[in-house]
């Protein structure tokens, strides 16, 4: 069984430019406190959308994919959904490269009849084994560019 779920530097990552972003609005707090600009609630307003919206993303896009013999589990334990496609559904699946100048960014995407998935390289952990796994399982019905 191979189990994919995002790697933890990602999150850590993610994770602290969230902190940084809340310090940032404490600090914005702060100087409207001392000064009484209404200047600085726009800032205030403008760091708290995006920590927000930067948490709701992580929480929400958060998933776990597993690939047993014929059979693929995603599981998102933020929105408290399973979803299961198996092998024989899948339509079409394709690795898609970008050149991003350091390391190549890449995704393998899978369309099933009852619905999608796609793991990355950079974010996600056994890439390469879902990759060997597509490649064995499915090879016919890659899709190359």
């Amino acid at each position: 069984m191979l189990i994919s779920r995002p790697r933890r530097n990602t999150l850590f990552s993610i994770f602290i430019f969230i902190i940084i972003l809340i310090a940032g609005i404490y600090f914005l707090l702060n100087l409207y406190n001392q000064n009484g600009h209404w200047g600085w609630l726009i800032g205030i307003t403008f760091l708290g959308i995006i920590a927000v919206a930067l948490v709701l993303k992580i929480m929400f896009g958060y998933k776990v994919v597993k690939a047993e013999k014929n059979k693929f589990l995603v599981y998102y334990p933020f929105r408290f959904r399973r979803e299961s496609y198996l092998l024989t559904d899948l339509i079409q699946w394709e690795i898609i490269i970008i050149d991003t100048g350091k390391q190549p960014f890449e995704e393998i995407k899978a369309l099933f009849t009852n619905g999608k998935f796609s793991i990355n390289l950079p974010e996600n952990g056994n890439y390469n084994k879902f990759k060997q796994f597509f490649e064995k399982k499915a090879p016919k019905k890659r899709v190359i560019q």
